[in-house]
């Protein structure tokens, strides 16, 4: 198994002397690139990783159904260990730590893209209201195939300019 890049990039290429290593480091957020101080941490920490990786990308593959967001959130969880690598190496249990963390990031990103796809519903509503659409009425069910054709032509009618766009 390779580590991801994006892991790999905060890890010392060798082991370095005493507990940690300071270097700048850069990490992309939302398309921005910000420098940071990054510490790195103790050599045991690849370890960890390696032990572990491959487990947790499975248990969140079940949570989130996609094995590629739970390995976006496996990597970050594992990051933001690396960044506090001293104190989690003391916790009872820091694979639950990280498996915790990179829970808490596929929640936070559906939850995102839930509050995305609401907006843009909302805006698309926003669309139809303003070309009039909310003024058609719908009539109670009927079985006439006629008066069901005509307010399906309505409807296209109504809805095709925001259809083109």
């Amino acid at each position: 198994m390779t580590m991801p890049a994006a892991l790999r990039d905060t890890l010392p290429t060798s082991p370095a002397p005493g507990p940690a290593v300071s270097a700048v480091g850069q990490q992309d957020w939302g398309g921005e690139r910000t420098e940071q101080q990054v510490t790195f941490p103790e050599p045991e920490f690849e370890a960890f990783f390696h032990a572990h990786y491959d487990q947790l990308v499975r248990s969140l593959t079940l949570i989130t159904g996609d094995r590629e967001a739970a390995r976006d959130c496996v990597q970050e969880a594992f990051i933001k260990a690396s960044t506090r690598w001293r104190k989690v190496r003391r916790y009872d249990n820091p694979v639950g730590w990280v498996r915790r963390v990179a829970i808490n990031q596929g929640r936070d990103a559906h939850r995102s893209s839930q509050r995305r796809k609401r907006r843009e519903s909302l805006d698309r509503v926003k669309e139809l209201e303003d070309l009039g659409v909310h003024r058609l009425v719908v009539a109670p069910p009927t079985s006439n195939p006629t008066k069901i054709r005509q307010a399906m032509e309505q409807l296209a009618e109504a809805v095709a300019p925001v259809a083109t766009r």
